[in-house]
């Protein structure tokens, strides 16, 4: 692993001896599992360009009882973004949001245009440079908040909240910045191109076909309103998770093309421009983000302020340990607890 104050803080990663391996790793991820029950409170988020995003707020909870807490004083607040194909629901958001209300920390799971309960609430899809949406979801969040905030990212949420963090000066809020205190990303393709690209060889065709047939099948019914695209479904559907981005992402969100898409929106053209401290954690042996996008010639420079987590095994965010946990849950409620100084469930919230 590589060697940074949160990695120094948290313990190494030893895989499950059932799930050794960048593929077996990924496809843990959609094991079944018992998870979190939580109560979220939904507030609809409008957006800069009159769209609707979808918030679910889940308040710090006592671990005996799981009664909301009534916090007097400033809460931290963490914004969680999905990634490709996810909602608010996802294993992963549901975890980490159970981790950090048992801190004290108040937690806000997105669904993205299109995606969970913005499904039919969204007049136009989500994508990897949706940005904006990440920031005005802050700024929701800041408006009806007191204390610090934090923002995490998984796969394409990563690049999102990556791309917003270094697209900071375009952003006219100073008070989202000012109280921005740490933002976690997990295995964000910050080189679109390249991890496209990445799918298309080998055993990796598999995560292109499942991404694909599940964007085909999840389609957003504003993406339905148009005719050409029912056309282009019925008569040649996309074989690849590119030809995808090019014949109905590309043209549904404004770009001229595939290239166009993933050049405009990938988050290395902004990482060195990044201030707000960030832990970037990903899997050497990724089938998805391959290791080249942080390391080597032509890897994405990222700021001083962004540490990197490079762990040897993992996977696209699976991270399974010999216990069968998933690893980065522990790493973002470390990471998270760190930077906002809060220990236990009863430092958060001022008890003895």
């Amino acid at each position: 692993m590589k060697t940074s104050p949160i990695a120094d803080s948290v313990p190494p990663f030893l895989p499950h001896p059932l799930w050794r391996g960048g593929h077996l790793q990924t496809l843990a991820t959609l094991r079944s599992g018992q998870s979190p029950i939580l109560r979220p409170i939904r507030h609809l988020v409008p957006t800069r360009d009159d769209d609707t995003i979808v918030l679910h707020e889940d308040l710090p909870t006592l671990p005996d009882d799981e009664s909301r807490l009534d916090i007097a004083g400033p809460t931290p607040s963490v914004l969680l973004v999905h990634g490709l194909c996810g909602c608010h629901r996802s294993s992963y958001m549901v975890r980490i949001a159970d981790r950090l209300t048992r801190r004290g920390i108040r937690v806000f799971r997105m669904d993205q245009r299109g995606c969970g309960a913005a499904t039919k609430l969204s007049n136009q899809i989500t994508h990897a440079g949706r940005s904006d949406d990440c920031a005005d979801a802050l700024d929701y969040i800041a408006s009806r908040t007191d204390g610090p905030l934090g923002v995490a990212g998984f796969s394409m949420g990563g690049n999102q909240v990556l791309r917003m963090l270094g697209h900071r000066s375009e952003h006219h809020s100073s008070d989202l910045f000012d109280r921005l205190f740490a933002a976690f990303v997990v295995a964000p393709p910050v080189d679109l191109a390249r991890c496209s690209r990445h799918m298309l060889t080998g055993l990796r065709r598999i995560y292109s076909r499942y991404f694909l047939k599940r964007l085909l099948r999840g389609l957003p019914h504003v993406a339905r309103r148009h005719q050409w695209v029912d056309d282009l479904l019925a008569t040649a559907p996309p074989k690849t998770l590119w030809d995808f981005d090019d014949r109905l992402t590309a043209p549904l969100a404004g770009f001229e093309d595939a290239r166009h898409y993933y050049e405009t929106c990938s988050a290395r053209r902004v990482t060195r421009s990044i201030r707000t401290p960030t832990c970037l954690v990903a899997a050497i042996d990724d089938p998805i983000v391959p290791l080249t996008c942080f390391q080597g010639d032509q890897a994405a420079e990222f700021s001083t302020s962004v540490q990197q987590v490079l762990v040897p095994g993992g996977g696209h965010l699976g991270f399974v340990d010999r216990r069968g946990n998933c690893w980065t849950d522990g790493v973002a409620e470390t990471y998270f607890s760190t930077q906002f100084g809060v220990g236990s469930i009863s430092s958060a919230t001022g008890e003895p």
